[in-house]
Order: structure tokens, then sequence, then C-alpha cells
């Protein structure tokens, strides 16, 4: 476009241009982008040209937009016994990605022909075949998406469909408490435990089961978000991680010997209430009469989760400084 303007009539030579002899043309008299001084200013010159790039632009565009709008548009036999799916479908994420019906339905003709489950590819409870293998051929390279064969669903026989709607305009829950409604169907006895008196926020939706659980596996295929269940409750428990001088061995292997994450019936979500679940392991404190006191153990021993301060006689008793 700046070369064809270059060359319009005038753009080389002034008015009066045949009084003064020859005038330079090129790029020696006009500059790199425009006429010479004589003529109208270069970027004037080259807006009036504008509109009819934009046009020209325009016109290559709109054949390739409407064949992806065809191509991804249900086709008008699956519209027309499947509206309430077709209208979903339209604002959906397989709808923008350019999918259609058949790529994952497979053929349609016979199905048309005589609509039946048997002509058909379909998903849901009793699919026939292996349905999962139909998203996995997209989806297996998604990151989230590598642990699955190795993950605790996977195992249990669990569909994609159990859990993604594949027409909403969504196919995740569209808030927290959707969230834990959908893994609460399932799982009844951890929703249970999350009525109990000490328990994780879930209820109360200020975090979800995916803050802690990842339903393709997780890194290392435990169905956690972690490699382990210590290095999971450190995201957010990181003042209980250490490293201490003096470690409490249960501590280091693992949380749950003395948590039920879930929810409790005990303070700090214990398994057992204190000081019986510390007496699983010690003998004691005894009053003199071979009676074991009955005050909750970290009434002294604070710092149970591992201390940097030594004791009288030796390693330490996880016992704050202040009341050694």
């Amino acid at each position: 476009m700046i070369r064809r303007m270059h060359c319009l009539p005038g753009a080389t030579r002034g008015p009066g241009s045949g009084d003064k002899g020859h005038q330079p043309s090129g790029p020696a008299a006009r500059g790199r982008y425009g006429p010479s001084e004589h003529s109208a200013p270069p970027t004037r010159r080259a807006w009036r040209h504008f509109p009819a790039l934009l046009l020209g632009i325009a016109s290559l565009a709109l054949p390739a937009r409407a064949g992806q709008a065809a191509m991804s548009r249900p086709g008008a036999a699956c519209e027309a016994c499947h509206p309430g799916l077709g209208e979903a479908y339209l604002h959906g994420p397989h709808r923008v990605a350019g999918i259609a019906c058949e790529a994952c339905h497979g053929p349609t003709a016979a199905h048309e022909a005589n609509p039946s489950k048997t002509n058909i590819r379909w998903f849901g409870k009793g699919a026939p075949g292996n349905p999962n293998a139909v998203c996995l051929s997209c989806h297996a390279q998604s990151g989230p998406i590598q642990n699955w064969m190795s993950s605790p669903h996977r195992r249990a026989g669990l569909q994609c469909a159990d859990c993604h709607n594949l027409h909403q305009d969504r196919a995740l829950p569209p808030s927290r408490a959707a969230e834990n409604r959908l893994c609460l169907r399932c799982h009844q006895e951890q929703g249970a435990a999350g009525h109990l008196p000490y328990h994780h926020p879930v209820l109360e939706n200020k975090m979800t089961c995916l803050d802690c659980h990842d339903p393709h596996g997780g890194p290392a295929g435990n169905g956690l978000r972690a490699e382990s269940i210590n290095q999971l409750c450190y995201k957010c428990h990181a003042e209980f991680q250490g490293p201490y001088t003096y470690q409490h061995s249960p501590v280091n292997e693992n949380c749950l010997t003395c948590h039920k994450v879930h929810g409790s019936v005990n303070r700090w979500m214990l398994n057992v209430a204190q000081p019986a679940l510390c007496l699983q392991c010690h003998s004691g404190h005894h009053d003199g009469t071979n009676i074991p006191l009955l005050d909750p153990c970290t009434s002294c021993h604070s710092s149970i989760h591992g201390s940097d301060i030594p004791s009288a006689t030796g390693g330490s008793v996880f016992i704050d400084k202040g009341l050694q």
C-alpha cells in the first residue's frame, strides 16, 4: 500500500515544479515514507488508504470464521431432538474449541434414522465400552490429567462424565459449594465428619475438597495435591514443619497418626482426646497413687510438634522455655 501511494500522480512534484527545472524524485526527495515538502503530509496520505486495508483484511477473515462457526455448531438433526443440550453446547468450552457432536459421539447417520442408544456413543453411568478413552484422546496430554491412570477414581471405575457436565458452559462446578456437593455425593462418610464440632471449613465453603485432593490422581498418584500427607498439610500449617533440633517422631511420619483431617469430636481434630492419645505411646505422669494425670499433656508439653529447647536431663520434652 505504501509503495503504491508514492506512485500517485503529483506525489513527487509540487506546484510550479516546471518553472524550477528538474526536481529530484524518489526517496532522496520524498524522504523514506512520504512525498516532497510541496505535497500533502505523508501521514494524511497513508491514512487515506487505511479503510481499504481494513476491508481487505476483513474479507479474508470472514470465510474462515464462518467455516469455524459451521463446524462447531451441532447439526440440525441433533438440535431437533436434543434442544436443551444443543443450546448449552453453544456456550460451552467444546464449542469454543470447534468440536462438533460427532467428534465425541461418533457418526450420527444411523442414529438419526433410528434413534437408539445402541447406534450412538453415549456417556454416563452404564455406558458401554470405555467412554473415558474418547476424552483422553484429547485431554491425555493435559497436565492435570497425566496421573489419571494411577488415580483412585480411575481404579474405582469412574467416568469423566460422572463429574464433568460436558455440554454446559462450564465443565466444572461454578462455585466452591457446588464443588463440595459434587464430591460429597459419593464421599458421604467424609461429609458426615465435616459436621462434627472440629473440622476444616469445608461446609462453610471457605475451602473445598479440591484444595487437598486431586480427582485426577495428584503428582504421586495418591489422590493428593502433594507427594505425602505431611507435605500437603505443611502447605497451610507451615509453622509445624520445622526443621527442629528435637523432632517428635509421629509428626515427621504422618500427621494422621494424631489428627483426623475431615472432622473430629476432639479439640485440634485429634483422633483421641488427651491424655489418652499420648498414653498410646507414652507412660504418662502419675499423682503418687499410680493414677495417671488427666490434664491435657499439651498444657505443659506445648511444643509437641518439635522444639529447639533442650531439657535439663538431655534431649527435649517439648516444653516451652518459659515453662522449664
